[in-house]
């Protein structure tokens, strides 16, 4: 999976160079978290904590966790930030921006985000950042948030980063088969391949059109009420902060159920 993962994102048009030509993504990640963080939420949380630790989940280059951290540390807080995700390419730059960033080392982990309470048992705060989603199946999410609420526990705070994918396939119903991207001199073309109804998952083909590579990925497509309603099920709280649109935002969550996420592990479907 690591493979097809590096192999998408070599033929994706995915800005990851957080200080050259991504550095537009970075500073509206940096936007977008000084604004979340004074949901009252946050507020409460951080009212009496002087040390935080952010888990970022499928971080790539670290986007999300570098720019969340940055907020908290310019307001006094001492973070640790641990970033995972499945491409080593990614994670050996996040470490690096996180040093020109942030000043101080982050911690990697190289795993599937489904195995990250193998490595981390706490944390206080859990960011899923860059529309990740579309990569975990309607069971794994399950699996996903349930992991989460452990690792968060009663006091943590979950975000997400998504958008309402079914919106946008109502409202851009001409974009649904085949769609053109163009970015740093090129055209990627996607288009839909196959649907699997049992798991939720579109099959769709990346073609660099300057090259002719190209690579196949599942994905689903998530409505923000989907989400919403499987972090209702695994924490006490969830809540919606719009970043762009009344479709695309931050999703949050707090309030661990307590639920033991050991009986979601095997799917039905694979």
């Amino acid at each position: 999976m690591s493979k097809d993962l590096e192999s998408l994102y070599r033929v994706s048009s995915w800005p990851e160079d957080l200080i050259g030509g991504g550095k537009k993504r970075f500073e509206e990640a940096y936007r977008v978290f000084s604004n979340v963080i004074e949901h009252r939420w946050f507020r409460d949380f951080l009212l009496n904590k002087r040390s935080i630790l952010i888990l970022d989940l499928c971080g790539g280059v670290g986007v999300g966790g570098i720019s969340l951290a940055k907020v908290l540390v310019e307001r006094g807080f001492d973070v640790r930030v641990i970033i995972n995700d499945l491409r080593s390419s990614a994670l050996e730059k996040a470490k690096i921006y996180g040093r020109e960033i942030l000043g101080f080392d982050i911690e990697i982990v190289l795993a599937n985000a489904l195995d990250i309470d193998k490595y981390v048992s706490r944390a206080d705060i859990a960011l899923i950042y860059g529309l990740s989603l579309p990569h975990f199946d309607s069971y794994d999410l399950v699996y996903l948030i349930a992991v989460l609420s452990k690792i968060l526990g009663s006091e943590g705070i979950l975000a997400i980063e998504e958008i309402d994918r079914v919106w946008v396939l109502y409202s851009q119903r001409d974009k649904k088969d085949y769609f053109l991207e163009y970015s740093d001199d090129r055209y990627i073309l996607s288009g839909h391949v196959s649907y699997n109804p049992l798991r939720g998952l579109f099959k769709r083909v990346f073609i660099d059109l300057s090259t002719m590579d190209r690579i196949y990925a599942d994905f689903r497509l998530w409505d923000l009420a989907s989400v919403l309603s499987t972090a209702w099920v695994f924490f006490r709280e969830v809540d919606f902060v719009p970043i762009k649109s009344f479709y695309h935002g931050i999703i949050l969550a707090r309030g661990s159920r307590g639920i033991n996420p050991s009986v979601y592990r095997e799917k039905p479907f694979k």
